[in-house]
């Protein structure tokens, strides 16, 4: 569809008849059907723009959104990685807790023997 210009109505004229229509009421109308024109093609184009700048908000939105789920994966899989160290390290020092505790009472029950048998060597040698 070929869009009419608001220059293409001023400038349309008809051919004169016999019992036509007034010139005067035609041009007026002619004319006033230019402004409205020209407003319609001025109002599309605000719109045209203000969509036009939408789309870019949109845009620019959509990206801060990407990064930010980005970001948010990044979190967690750091926490869950965090986590899993902190729990290996734990775990670590369970088990280095419970090695110290053994190796404690390994050597108290050695000190024990040898307290005992040095209170066995003692009794004997006082009953001699």
């Amino acid at each position: 569809m070929q869009q009419i210009t608001p220059i293409e109505i001023r400038h349309k004229s008809f051919e004169k008849s016999f019992r036509g229509y007034n010139s005067d009421e035609v041009d007026a109308f002619l004319y006033t059907l230019a402004y409205a024109w020209e407003k319609v093609i001025q109002q599309l184009d605000e719109v045209k723009s203000s969509l036009e700048a939408s789309d870019q908000k949109v845009k620019r939105l959509q990206e801060v959104e990407n990064a930010l789920l980005r970001t948010i994966k990044d979190a967690e899989i750091t926490a869950s990685s965090i986590t899993e160290q902190a729990q290996k390290e734990a775990e670590l020092k369970a088990r280095e807790a419970k090695i110290e505790v053994e190796n404690l009472i390994y050597e108290t029950h050695k000190k024990i023997k040898t307290v005992e048998e040095d209170n066995e060597k003692k009794s004997q040698h006082s009953k001699k």
